[in-house]
């Protein structure tokens, strides 16, 4: 399911995101989808960041579904190379979205290491 919980008054979140569990999250890029919309998606990387002291983890993902996919990224290596403004925007939303200095970057993973979390998490 696709939810935004912020309330603050920062830019507006760059796709749609829920919640794994406690420290991993899914950012789908995709158009804005309806809270509890249920859609079948494609783990391209993950945004590992400290806030803190605790890790952050950002599942990026793309839909499977072709009508809803703003890009083709399908890969970590697509992601960024083909598609690195894309990199740059969600990784300066979640750096700045708190204020300056209150998140910090650890570094990027690909599409394995997302799929990976995405079992664990759901007990695999």
């Amino acid at each position: 399911s696709a939810s935004t919980t912020l309330n603050h008054s920062f830019l507006p979140l760059p796709g749609n995101l829920a919640y794994l569990n406690e420290s991993t999250e899914v950012l789908v890029i995709a158009e804005q989808l309806k809270n509890g919309t249920q859609l079948s998606v494609r783990p391209i990387a993950t945004l590992m960041l400290e806030e803190k002291g605790q890790a952050r983890q950002i599942i990026i993902a793309s839909p499977l579904d072709t009508i809803h996919q703003l890009s083709n990224t399908t890969n970590f290596s697509d992601f960024i190379t083909k598609n690195a403004g894309e990199k740059q925007i969600i990784q300066d939303w979640f750096l700045y979205e708190k204020g300056l200095g209150k998140v910090s970057l650890v570094g990027w993973e690909n599409e394995k290491y997302a799929l990976g979390l995405v079992k664990s998490s759901l007990g695999f």
